[in-house]
């Protein structure tokens, strides 16, 4: 039941996003027919694209691993606030993070 309700509650939020236009198009994780590949094509064809007009470009890669672990559950709630999420929506997601722990599976390991 909780994975139903949790399931509908990131329909509405990411329709909410999506309605106001609230991330900026290169975030595609977790946008429907779009993933972490889609945003690797397209900064590929930017770089070859700039390549070829004999533009520089400057390359930082950041590994984010622990990131997805340290998220502080008061920021997480302040973005949600920011987004226009506020009420009965800001207040379930309130309760649901208190007591949670979050982790990241990787390759067959697990990082807490």
């Amino acid at each position: 039941m909780c994975k139903i309700f949790e399931s509908i509650l990131k329909d509405k939020i990411v329709d909410h996003i999506d309605k106001y236009s609230l991330l900026c198009p290169s975030r595609l994780g977790f946008v429907q027919n779009k993933s972490c590949l889609t945003n690797l094509l397209e900064f590929v064809s930017f770089v070859s694209d700039c390549m070829d007009d004999h533009k520089a470009v400057d390359v930082i890669y950041l590994d984010f691993q622990k990131a997805f672990v340290k998220v502080s559950h008061k920021r997480l709630l302040a973005k949600v606030k920011s987004f226009g999420i506020t009420d009965k929506v800001y207040a379930w997601i309130t309760e649901w993070l208190i007591g949670r722990k979050q982790r990241v599976v990787l390759s067959g390991s697990i990082s807490e």
